[in-house]
């Protein structure tokens, strides 16, 4: 299945990345707002259904967001596609989310999400122990104060 490519625009759309091989394609709308459609699927925007966007997660990062960068897209959704990832009770997703954040992909925006994932009794545990080292080298790279602010330690005692 070809990833990027050259797409037409259909007038207020503008594709950016095939999701999958039955054609269910994320792009941008005339306001530069993420959107999906496929051939059963009109046109909606993609926050409201990222349970179909999840199959973005099997390919490399590198690979989806070279295609926004082609598009000259933002990546706004893309924390809330992998908070959704996470927050599933699939293993298999959050495997896939965790992945992306083992690679380098920003994980700031997640380090609360990553905090309840570590102390998940819901997921296996090789889930929660990576989980754990995601979040203590976000945390580590952003300061005590997340670690406070996380619940991981206690807030110091206004004298």
């Amino acid at each position: 299945m070809a990833v990027t490519g050259r797409f037409e625009s259909h007038g207020d759309r503008r594709p950016v990345i095939l999701v999958n091989d039955q054609g269910l394609t994320l792009g941008l709308d005339s306001a530069g707002g993420w959107i999906m459609w496929g051939p059963n699927h009109p046109v909606q925007p993609a926050e409201d259904r990222l349970l179909w966007l999840l199959p973005l997660l099997e390919r490399p990062p590198d690979e989806v967001t070279g295609a926004f960068a082609e598009a000259q897209a933002d990546e706004s959704f893309v924390p809330a596609l992998l908070r959704f990832a996470v927050e599933s009770r699939s293993d298999y997703w959050a495997g896939l989310a965790l992945r992306w954040l083992e690679t380098g992909y920003p994980a700031t925006a997640l380090t609360s999400t990553l905090a309840t994932l570590k102390d998940s009794r819901t997921q296996p545990q090789s889930v929660r122990h990576r989980a754990l080292r995601l979040w203590t080298r976000n945390v580590a790279a952003t300061g005590a104060t997340d670690l406070q602010r996380h619940g991981a330690c206690p807030a110091a005692d206004p004298a």
